[in-house]
């Protein structure tokens, strides 16, 4: 086994990505760590053209963009495996989107029933190579790295030409080669990996459940929450669990006395930020307080119930006739939110529309507009 290239200079990496945009294609992965901050941290990129193979070392090298010249190149497919993370890690540290995605996962799911399909299965499945497992859980920011890891970061990208090519071949061959695309386009073409700290209450689902009242305190930590998990660059629940932010929603401590007695806060951040969190509770406006700001959950009636159940049958139906992952058409949310009369799903938009959205959309029509006659 020959010894993997790891590019661990600015010169090496301008003269790897010089040979590689000769190519028509290259193959994707990255390490990186994320247990204990906000972003993820990029330790290590794997890539594969057809004559090349190499390991850029993230962390000895300051300047990645000339990776940019070469992921940014709308002539050269970027092949990844279940890439989003991938990217995002990767979007830490260049400016530019990856274009010309090809995702194997996705095209799995395409091509049969699992939507999570594993690398690895699909290495043993078409490529007959059993992957080595040795170093799922290393620290890939530990240096050095040992020839072994390498070798086991490199075969993440070593088949991934071979797999894309077999997927491609039957995506082309049952038409759904540009369904495929069109996931991808929507999985990598924007650029929205970092949530906005002003959205960060749309992530803390546990608001719902509180008083209106209550629900404005819970928004404005939230959104305190996020902003200073992204400064500080760590996990949002090292900031504030969201038990304790709950928790200070229904206390509503009014000085440092009354936050410091709450037995889910502790020393430490009432002496970091008990006057910024005091603050935020009053800055809290009071003629807002009867708005609420989470939409209550409203329960499916019986007719609804059963409409939803009639709808997955036929959505099991449809994918298996077709050959892929039922849970790329839409999940259960997603068809309760259909017969609730909400629009703005994914299975009425693009390639689903057209395949079953439609359909439904249209069986739906007299459901919706007289429901108290079907909910019996």
């Amino acid at each position: 086994m020959s010894k993997i290239n790891l590019v661990d200079t600015h010169s090496e990496l301008n003269f790897r990505v010089d040979q590689a945009l000769a190519y028509r294609w290259v193959g994707i992965d990255t390490e990186f760590l994320r247990e204990k901050t906000y972003y993820p941290k990029l330790c290590l990129i794997q890539c594969r053209t057809e004559s090349d193979e190499f390991c850029v070392d993230a962390l000895a090298i300051d300047d990645l963009t000339p990776l940019e010249r070469l992921f940014g190149n709308p002539a050269i497919v970027k092949i990844l495996h279940s890439g989003r993370q991938d990217v995002e890690a990767l979007d830490q540290r260049l400016n530019h989107l990856l274009v010309n995605v090809f995702d194997t996962q996705i095209a799995a799911s395409f091509c049969g029933p699992d939507e999570q399909v594993s690398y690895a299965s699909l290495v043993e499945s078409i490529c007959q190579v059993n992957l080595a497992k040795s170093h799922t859980r290393a620290d890939w920011s530990r240096r050095p790295l040992s020839e072994d890891q390498l070798q086991y970061a490199i075969d993440d990208v070593r088949y991934l030409r071979q797999i894309q090519m077999s997927l491609q071949d039957r995506l082309a061959a049952s038409g759904k080669l540009q369904w495929h695309q069109s996931e991808c386009l929507r999985a990598f073409g924007n650029k929205d990996f970092v949530i906005a700290p002003e959205d960060g209450w749309k992530r803390l689902k546990q608001g719902a459940k509180l008083p209106r009242r209550l629900q404005h305190f819970a928004r404005a930590l939230a959104i305190w929450r996020e902003n200073k998990a992204q400064i500080r660059n760590l996990p949002r629940e090292w900031i504030m669990s969201t038990q304790t932010l709950l928790d200070i929603c229904y206390k509503s401590p009014g000085d440092r006395n009354a936050l410091s007695a709450m037995g889910s806060v502790n020393k430490k951040m009432v002496e970091r930020s008990g006057d910024e969190i005091l603050r935020v509770l009053q800055n809290v406006s009071v003629n807002d307080q009867d708005d609420p700001v989470w939409e209550k959950y409203r329960p499916l009636d019986g007719g609804q119930r059963r409409r939803v159940r009639e709808i997955m049958e036929k959505l099991r139906t449809v994918a298996q006739e077709k050959n892929l992952s039922q849970a790329l058409l839409a999940n259960r949310s997603d068809v309760e939110a259909l017969v609730a009369g909400e629009s703005g799903i994914l299975l009425l938009k693009g390639w689903r529309y057209d395949l079953i959205g439609r359909e439904l959309q249209a069986e739906l029509a007299d459901f919706l507009q007289k429901p108290e006659q079907i909910s019996a």
